[in-house]
């Protein structure tokens, strides 16, 4: 078993520090991504709550000129039943 110089085990001592590093660039560059990537999430949801508000307005206002038309034709019905002459 052959025994490692001072030399050799500072080159890789060297290199495991610079795989540290490298690493750490790379963890850094993950946390940005996830964050962005939250932000992303966030984004989207405020949009789709934005949609479901527009959707039930329109529900709203479907419903209300429904109820306008079937009374209208409620009222209609009875003006004929009732005053079969005017």
């Amino acid at each position: 078993m052959t025994q490692a110089t001072d030399s050799e085990i500072r080159e890789i001592r060297d290199l495991i520090l610079g795989m540290d590093k490298k690493i750490d660039g790379l963890d850094k560059r993950l946390e940005v991504f996830q964050a962005r990537t939250d932000e992303q999430f966030k984004s989207i949801d405020q949009r789709l709550s934005t949609l479901e508000n527009r959707v039930a307005a329109q529900d709203s206002r479907l419903w209300t000129f429904v109820s306008a038309l079937v009374l209208a034709l409620i009222g209609l019905l009875a003006k004929l039943a009732f005053f079969p002459k005017l």
